[in-house]
């Protein structure tokens, strides 16, 4: 995506009554956001495409083309056996792929999309402030902000990772194959078709939603990690407003300035 591409401004609304807001603000103001799990969406197909399993020799095929030695990630392996011992000798007896483990190990292999939808996380941006729809669903029906953000353009240059990447919006849930999956875990080793296999699969699992949802004109940042939501650096998103929402009380709006005056 060009930087012409980019509003020079995004907007991310949240709640001033939860018990971490003046902690998030804070955060905000030092680029650190606060990323949740795509499976704490409202829409439960947001990020959800229809699933297709690819057949035996189609996963055979990619596991070899993309130089993959096992079924499974490290990952799950490490979750399975905590013990570095019993985990090699089950990948190197049980996960080794070929044919005959594809077959037995069906249940693991289409355990992947749930697994990347537990370590996705978002943040979720607009370009609109002004809009009351918003203001109603995610400022805690106007009991909460809209912080600006100046999309920073220097900073993206320099480190463009994770940058604010914009939702797409369609009438029909995506699907998506096994191989796609594998292609976007192991995108860095596919040729040309498997990285275009690997796109697929990061929009339907990341920017795709429901053309209903298109009035919120929504960008996301995307991470993967394990564990719980939590903060992030994003350096491209320099906090320089906040919009008080009208139903805020006058004692939270004080709250809110001296916060934003510590900057």
């Amino acid at each position: 995506m060009l930087l012409s591409d980019y509003p020079k401004n995004f907007y991310r609304f949240r709640s001033s009554e939860t018990d971490y807001f003046e902690d998030e603000l804070t955060k905000a103001i030092n680029g650190d956001h606060f990323f949740s799990s795509i499976e704490n969406l409202n829409d439960p197909f947001d990020c959800n495409p229809v699933y297709c399993k690819s057949t035996n020799r189609e996963l055979l095929d990619a596991y070899k083309e993309l130089k993959i030695k096992f079924l499974i990630s490290d990952t799950t392996a490490k979750e399975m056996f905590p013990d570095r011992g019993e985990r090699r000798q089950y990948l190197r007896q049980s996960c080794t792929v070929n044919y005959s483990n594809i077959i037995k190990h069906t249940h693991l292999i289409d355990n992947l999309p749930a697994q990347l939808r537990a370590r996705a996380r978002v943040i979720c941006l607009t370009e609109n402030w002004d809009n009351a729809l918003m203001w109603a669903h995610y400022a805690s029906s106007h009991n909460g902000v809209a912080m600006r953000f100046r999309f920073d353009e220097e900073a993206f240059s320099i480190c463009s990772d994770d940058p604010p990447l914009k939702v797409v919006y369609s009438k029909q849930r995506m699907k998506v194959s096994t191989t796609d999956l594998l292609s976007w875990m192991n995108v860095q080793r596919g040729n040309e078709a498997y990285r275009k296999k690997a796109d697929r699969a990061f929009e339907a699992f990341v920017l795709h939603k429901s053309s209903e949802w298109e009035y919120e004109r929504e960008w996301r940042v995307q991470k993967r990690w394990e564990g719980d939501n939590g903060y992030s650096h994003v350096p491209c998103l320099k906090l320089d407003e906040v919009i008080v929402g009208c139903r805020v009380s006058s004692s939270k709006v004080e709250r809110i300035r001296e916060i934003c005056k510590e900057r």
